[in-house]
């Protein structure tokens, strides 16, 4: 049980560092996997402990939220002022909302909202520094 998650952390490690050393998009798109099975993780043992959630809304916000920072952290990207991100997260709520009124009333919509958001913070938020973090 111990070796294959050593494995793993070992081939992880080495995927990560190429990354960095190789520049710009290599790096996006490791941290981009690294984001995904994260949030993956995430949604699945929130539902296997009852929370309900939208994890596709969480995936497409993660990855799109991941993207947002990449772009920030470019020349063109600079001029917006990072007023993308904050508009992303307006709509991510938007999403969210309207997917869990769609359905209909519910008891459990504050908590479809939360954790689905949560997903999206937690994982996507966190990580997505290192992308700016690496720019330094």
């Amino acid at each position: 049980m111990l070796l294959p998650r050593f494995l793993t952390g070992v081939v992880g490690a080495i995927l990560l560092l190429g990354a960095i050393y190789m520049g710009a998009l290599p790096f996006l798109f490791v941290m981009l996997a690294i984001v995904l099975l994260g949030v993956r993780e995430f949604y699945f043992l929130a539902q296997e402990t009852g929370y309900p959630c939208y994890p596709w809304i969480g995936f497409f916000g993660s990855a799109i939220l991941l993207l947002s920072f990449y772009v920030n952290g470019v020349a063109s990207g600079q001029l917006a002022e990072n007023q993308l991100t904050s508009a992303l997260i307006g709509l991510f709520i938007v999403l969210i909302v309207g997917r869990s009124l769609s359905k209909g009333p519910a008891d459990t919509s504050l908590s479809e909202w939360g954790i689905t958001l949560l997903g999206i913070f937690y994982v996507s938020w966190s990580l997505s520094h290192l992308i700016l973090i690496r720019d330094l």
